[in-house]
């Protein structure tokens, strides 16, 4: 990890205003994955997303939409899907030429069972296997994968939400194709954890900080590991604008990774 990226990191986490009164709001999420959080959205979400990363085995980015929603007849339940064009270019296994496909689609539905005084909810999502075999990417398998996940969400008070996650991923064995030659990768079960905070600073500023960690996702390969921090701007009550910065802490995931995004609750 670059030094430089830390010091970036450091000045996000300490620019936040100390002014304020609001509530955070239990469609505010944070920057990875919003289906991790014990709240359910509050009616449709809308969240459209722009990362560029680069890793240790070559850079890239991904574009596409989050979709999430929550039932009037049954509030506690919340469905939700992500669709990816992941873009990389890799220089491992072996170096190759940009390559841009589908990732693979995300599907997930939670169900909160508990909402005093803790928001507690659990859920399962699966991976459609449409992700292209010549995009090495971990959002690009090619595979039908399964998570199972808890999350939980817990107001310190009006302006302070903690937010964490644990879970089980089972990653079926994948493959790629670079240059014409095929590799195979033999798929682990993860072991999965994470949490964050989201700070409402003003009426329409809310900061976010997380950290995520997961087991290696493949044998032979590394830890998923990833501070990341950043903000949501709320333009009106339907539309925000969201950004921030990703730094990996190890090898399994993106050495630094810059996310922008606008969401929109119908």
């Amino acid at each position: 990890m670059s030094g430089k990226y830390l010091w970036i990191l450091l000045a996000v986490l300490l620019v936040v205003p100390v002014t304020g009164e609001a509530q955070v709001s239990p469609d505010t999420r944070l920057l990875q994955r919003v289906e991790r959080d014990g709240a359910v959205f509050t009616g449709a979400y809308l969240d459209a997303q722009f990362r560029y990363q680069s890793w240790d085995m070559g850079d890239g980015w991904l574009l596409g939409p989050t979709f999430g929603m929550s039932f009037a007849d049954l509030p506690q339940l919340e469905l939700g899907s992500r669709v990816l064009l992941v873009s990389m270019k890799a220089d491992k296994p072996a170096k190759g030429d940009t390559e841009t496909g589908l990732g693979d689609i995300n599907i997930w539905g939670k169900y909160q069972f508990l909402d005093d005084p803790v928001l507690l909810s659990a859920g399962l999502l699966f991976t459609l296997p449409t992700g292209s075999e010549k995009v090495v990417h971990p959002d690009a398998t090619g595979e039908f994968n399964v998570e199972f996940f808890g999350a939980a969400r817990y107001y310190i008070d009006d302006m302070i939400a903690l937010i964490g996650h644990l879970g089980l991923r089972i990653n079926a064995d994948a493959d790629y194709k670079i240059k014409g030659a095929k590799y195979e990768v033999d798929g682990e079960t993860q072991f999965m954890m994470g949490g964050g905070v989201v700070f409402e600073a003003t009426p329409e500023l809310d900061i976010l900080g997380e950290l995520n960690f997961a087991t290696e996702p493949y044998k032979d390969t590394d830890n998923q590991i990833e501070i990341t921090a950043g903000a949501e701007y709320s333009f009106s009550e339907a539309f925000a604008g969201r950004g921030g910065i990703g730094i990996g802490l190890d090898d399994g995931s993106p050495d630094f990774e810059l996310i922008l995004a606008g969401s929109i609750v119908f």
